[in-house]
Order: C-alpha cells, then structure tokens, then sequence
C-alpha cells in the first residue's frame, strides 16, 4: 500500500470460514478506510498472489473509484432520465392529439420511461463498472512491475501475476472463469486484457486513457444536466 501511494487504517482479517476468498475496501477517507481480506484467501493463495490482491485494491483507491462511481451512477440516472424525457414529452402530446385517455396515457408512458431509464443505467453502469475493474487490473500489474525493478514496462511476470491470483480466486470460490458477469466480466476476459499490457509504458496504459474520459464525460455530464434543470427551472 506504501509503494502505491494510498494510506488506509488498518488491514483486517476478513472471517469466512475458509469459505470465500476474497478482498476488499470499505471507508472513502484515510482515517475511516479498512482493506479486508478473507482468511481464505491468506490461507488458499501465495503470498505473491496475495501481494497482486493487495496492488488490485490498491489500484482502486489510487484512482479514486468508489467516489468516481457514485458520480458516474449519477451522471448515467441524469443522462438517460434526461434523454428519455426529451423523447417521451413530444410522443406524449402527439399521441393525446389522437384522443385516447389521458390518464391511462401517461400512466403507460411513465412506466416505459421507467422501464427505458432502468434498462439504459444497468447497461451503461455494467459498462463503466467492467472498465474501473480493468484499472485496477492493470494497476496491480503496473505497480508489481515497479516492485521488480524492470524499468517502465508492464512485465510478462507481473501480468502473469495478477492473472494467476484472478485465477486461483476463481477457483476456489468455485466461479467459471469464462462466465460473464455484471460488473466484472469474466476471469478469462480480464486475464486477456492483462497479457495485452506486456511490454507498455506503465504510465501510458490505454484503459487509462478510456477511465480519464468516463471521467471528463461523468463531469460535462453533471455540468450540462445542471445547467439544464437550472435554465428550465420556474422562477421563484
């Protein structure tokens, strides 16, 4: 955590049983912020798989994640919520024109809308969720380089690491690690994603180059929604 430049309060003892092996963060500021890790992680993995958990969570809170998804989750519910309502409006007073109720009218546009804006936030949320994961990835690959003093490339072993600990996780918890999943996507998708970063600049990674513009998109997002509520706002 030293060598990554994040500061937590303490590293805790995550007591499953021997029955999950996993990791993770709670707490957004220093004081108040645990890294867990299960006991059967400690016990299951070696200690470097255990060294490439600690770089992966570490990648997460160097780069801010957990803020920068409840932004991003924000900017998604406004964008699409925003988009739906431009939509929907004009096909609502067209469709009034025809004649139909207007009650049982609005009462099946708002749950399409409803219906719309959950669809498109799951998708998009999913999407964005999958790429801070790749950060972490590729983080935990990044500083393990460093800690083999092999100059500024993203090395075969440090990848190979990382890929392994994701492995091993899968395994015991009994996960396929084809399977796709929401958030994460799949062990063999990331493992993938890990081998393409042999040989690059550790400080020129394309998936940051990708999380710095969901970034700079999450923040025009939130500026450009505010000033719309702002200058469609009734006067006082």
């Amino acid at each position: 955590l030293r060598e990554a430049g994040v500061r937590v309060r303490d590293i805790l003892l995550w007591p499953t049983g021997a029955s999950m092996l996993n990791g993770a963060v709670i707490g957004v500021f220093p004081a108040t912020r645990f890294v867990l890790l299960t006991d059967g992680l400690l016990e299951l993995l070696s200690l470097d798989q255990v060294r490439a958990v600690m770089a992966h969570e570490a990648g997460h809170l160097r780069h801010r994640h957990l803020p920068w998804t409840a932004a991003m989750l924000f900017a998604l519910v406004a964008l699409v919520g925003q988009l739906v309502e431009w939509i929907v409006n004009p096909v609502f007073r067209l469709a009034l024109e025809t004649g139909a109720d207007p009650g049982r009218l609005q009462s099946a546009f708002e749950l399409a809308a409803v219906v719309v804006v959950l669809g498109g936030v799951y998708i998009g949320f999913g999407v964005v969720s999958r790429r801070l994961e790749l950060q972490a990835d590729a983080a935990a690959a990044r500083d393990l380089a460093l800690g083999q003093h092999e100059g500024d490339r993203v090395t075969p072993e440090a990848s190979a690491l990382v890929a392994s600990a994701l492995e091993s996780v899968a395994r015991y918890n009994g996960m396929d690690p084809a399977r796709h999943t929401w958030r994460h996507g799949s062990i063999r998708w990331r493992q993938s994603r890990l081998a393409r970063l042999v040989g690059r600049p550790i400080d020129d990674l394309p998936i940051d180059r990708q999380v710095r513009l969901l970034k700079a998109g999450t923040i025009l997002v939130i500026l450009a929604i505010s000033l719309a509520w702002f200058v469609g706002a009734p006067p006082a």
